[in-house]
This record gives C-alpha cells, sequence and structure tokens, in this order.
C-alpha cells in the first residue's frame, strides 16, 4: 500500500497462542466490546468507550497464531488504512507481536495521523501485555481525556 508505514513490536512473555487468541478478541485491554473475533472474509465492530460509534474492521487475512491483516478507516476523508499484525514465537513462553499500519496518505494531516496511531499501537500492544502478564487492564481510565459524547 502507498503512503506513509508505521511500525511497533513488543514482547509478550506470553505462549504465541495465548497472545494471539488475545489480540483477535481484544475486549478488554483494547476494545469496550466488539461484535466478534476476526476472522478472514469478516467485517467486524470494535466500539470504545471514548467514542459514540464503532470503528468497522474488514478482515482480510487469519492465519492462527501467525498472522492478522485488516483493513479500516484513516480518518481522513474515505482513506482506508492496511494493518498487519505479525506474532513471532520466541522460545515457548514469549511471543514478540509487530504491528504495522500503513495508507496515510503524505501530507501533514498524514503524518499527524501516523503519529497518533504508532503511538496508540503502542499502548495497545502494552496493554495486552500488562493485561496477559499481570491480570490488569492499564487502558480502563487512560483517556478519559478525549472522551466524546
Amino acid at each position: 500500500m502507498k503512503g506513509i508505514s508505521t511500525k511497533v513490536d513488543l514482547s509478550i512473555l506470553k505462549p504465541v497462542a495465548e497472545v494471539f487468541a488475545a489480540f483477535r478478541n481484544p475486549v478488554p485491554f483494547f476494545t469496550s466490546e466488539t461484535s466478534g473475533p476476526l476472522e478472514t472474509g469478516k467485517e467486524i465492530v470494535w466500539k470504545f468507550v471514548e467514542f459514540p460509534k464503532g470503528f468497522s474492521v474488514w478482515v482480510r487475512k487469519v492465519v492462527p497464531n501467525e498472522l492478522i491483516q485488516y483493513e479500516w478507516a484513516s480518518g481522513i476523508g474515505k482513506g482506508k488504512n492496511f494493518v498487519e499484525v505479525t506474532f513471532h514465537p520466541r522460545d515457548k513462553s514469549t511471543t514478540t507481536v509487530s504491528v504495522t499500519e500503513s495508507g496515510w496518505p503524505d501530507t501533514k494531516k498524514g503524518r499527524e495521523r501516523s503519529y497518533g496511531n504508532t503511538a496508540g499501537w503502542m499502548h495497545m500492544l502494552s496493554s495486552l501485555k500488562a493485561f496477559l502478564e499481570y491480570g490488569v487492564n492499564i487502558r480502563k481510565g487512560a483517556f478519559v481525556h478525549m472522551k466524546f459524547e
């Protein structure tokens, strides 16, 4: 996909199957609600407490314990971004997750959105790590400053 691309990585001290399953159905550490797990060919709606409506996720490909690919709105006009999440087992109890998002236009607004989503993906991965490793939801209340009515 053309345009600006960003990537974040984080290692989680859990087996790949557990990390993959949590990402595939990201309630409560990322979303407040989902219309279903990420499955190839499905349109899933993710809801967040801060936003009044959900976000559609068009799932392009899911390979268990390896890969999730989807598209969602870029937030700029009618553009869509492509997200690829890969799961790399380091050993039986450690998984590195990589999230790459691409498709923002190479404009000032596109760069600003890409920076925001890069920070968002790192927060998502940190939330996933905290949830799986320690059983805590660090996302809860983290974005009250962004709540939209």
